[in-house]
């Protein structure tokens, strides 16, 4: 606005804008406008540059000899000393690009396109205003033209400057989205942690519930043992015994496995064993882990009519953990189990665990997987 009305003033404009003929008073309107187009070039430039960070004493020159000197030369328009202070506003302008040069090098060096353009137009601003500068200071004749070179350079300034507000603004918007990406991928890394440390907690929920039946069975067992010590029983009845608190101990044995191995329960898919597994020995692993009178009640339905039990893949701790569990289920609540092999699709084996004993409900089938859920 400073640089518009001044150069309204040069060309005989500001008359016709403020209505009015007084020479004297357009005159010093225009040399008002010099000295504040001095003050704020200044602390343009001082912030463009980034003098109070990168060159504290450049700052304090700007502020002395550009803005102190702005101000003297708008006070002193309105007296007859404006000649006087004249002088070293043009001497400011020979000065300040040529002291500004490692500014305009620290500007160059910076990553920012907006940042580099400043450092080329701000010093081609005042080398295109050196001719008319000295001219001024009557150094060099003066010719027309020098003037129009003074009009025309502001243009790539005003012009730089745009494109870095937009170019600012651009990199503004791309630090908030990337500011948001970061805070989204912390919420999600929070999330997973919480689900991680939730899968954690059911986890040893469930190996602390499995582990109540071989806890029980031993106790039973031991208990049975003392009141044996005091009578002549059959030695069967006492290995019987003993072969129930091995079973419970090798069931926990189990246990304790799938417990070391819970980092992958709740590290995902990815994280668990593919290893090619011998379908008829794990079966038979979690029927050696019941006791002798349980194992008699399960029957076999398919499986030997197949030529051979199929072959699958999966962790085997895991499948073991979940035959025991349905097996348990069965044996408890029915008077027998049947465990059949179905082997038809190409893609997977299906093992069917049925037992005779009341059922759920249908109401109630969404709530059998919900963990500790007896109905």
């Amino acid at each position: 606005s400073c640089s518009a009305l001044r150069w309204a003033a040069i060309d005989g404009l500001l008359p016709a804008l403020l209505h009015t003929d007084d020479v004297a008073l357009i005159q010093r309107l225009g040399d008002t406008l010099q000295g504040a187009q001095a003050v704020i070039g200044s602390l343009c430039q001082m912030h463009w540059l980034q003098l109070h960070r990168r060159l504290p004493w450049l700052r304090r020159y700007y502020q002395g000899a550009g803005v102190g000197v702005g101000v003297l030369a708008m006070g002193a328009a309105w007296t007859p000393y404006f000649s006087a202070v004249v002088v070293p506003q043009m001497l400011n302008l020979l000065l300040a690009p040529l002291l500004s040069w490692p500014a305009y090098r620290a500007l160059w060096r910076s990553s920012t396109l907006s940042e580099r353009a400043l450092a080329i137009v701000l010093p081609l601003h005042f080398f295109v205003m050196w001719p008319a500068v000295g001219a001024r200071l009557e150094l060099l004749a003066f010719q027309p033209w020098m003037m129009e070179l003074v009009r025309w350079s502001v243009l790539p300034v005003v012009l730089v400057l745009h494109a870095s507000m937009a170019l600012q603004t651009r990199d503004a918007q791309r630090a908030r989205d990337a500011a948001q990406q970061r805070a989204a991928t912390a919420q999600a890394d929070a999330q997973r942690e919480r689900h991680a440390r939730e899968e954690q907690q059911r986890f040893l929920g469930m190996v602390a519930h499995e582990v109540r039946t071989p806890v029980a069975v031993i106790d039973a067992a031991t208990h049975s043992l003392r009141l044996l010590d005091h009578m002549q029983v059959d030695p069967a009845q006492r290995s019987q015994r003993y072969d129930r608190i091995a079973q419970a101990v090798a069931r926990m044995s189990a246990l304790m496995e799938l417990t070391e191995a819970q980092e992958r329960l709740h590290s995902g898919p990815g994280s668990l064993q593919d290893e090619v597994l011998d379908l008829q020995a794990l079966t038979h692993q979690a029927l050696a882990l019941q006791a002798p009178e349980q194992v008699a009640r399960v029957q076999f339905s398919a499986a030997p009519a197949l030529p051979a039990w199929p072959q699958v893949r999966g962790d085997a701790r895991l499948l073991l953990v979940a035959l025991l569990n349905l097996l348990d289920n069965a044996l408890k609540f029915g008077e027998r189990a049947v465990i059949a092999i179905d082997d038809s699709s190409d893609r997977e084996v299906v093992i069917h665990i049925t037992d005779d004993g009341p059922g759920i409900p249908e109401r109630d089938f969404e709530r059998v997987f919900q963990p500790f859920v007896r109905l």
